[in-house]
């Protein structure tokens, strides 16, 4: 059995993403379901193995351990992994400044 890592979600995480969703279906409903439905396969994907994603030079100046995983073309998640878990931090058009905390 493989071993799957606990996903847990920052509360700023929810309202950011839906942010995005919301801002996008202005312009395209279709386009509004893919940012879901990548978003649904990323955290999938970090439940499996977050390891597969590369840390985050951008914001490890003090060596913190976030990762990113980029997904819907443009979007970032920013998470750390602690044992068999993992925080996603924050979520973010890579076309802003992300601000981890």
């Amino acid at each position: 059995m493989e071993k799957r890592y606990r996903i847990l979600l920052a509360a700023r995480v929810r309202t950011q993403f839906l942010r995005h969703v919301e801002f996008l279906s202005r312009v395209s409903i279709a386009a509004a379901k893919q940012l879901r439905n990548d978003f649904k396969s990323t955290l999938l994907r970090l439940m499996n193995n977050p390891y597969q994603f590369p840390i985050d030079i951008d914001l490890n100046p003090e060596n913190t351990p976030y990762r990113k995983a980029i997904f819907g073309k443009r979007y970032k998640l920013l998470f750390i992994i602690d044992g068999e878990s993992v925080f996603v931090d924050s979520v973010a058009d890579c076309r802003q400044e992300i601000i981890a905390y």
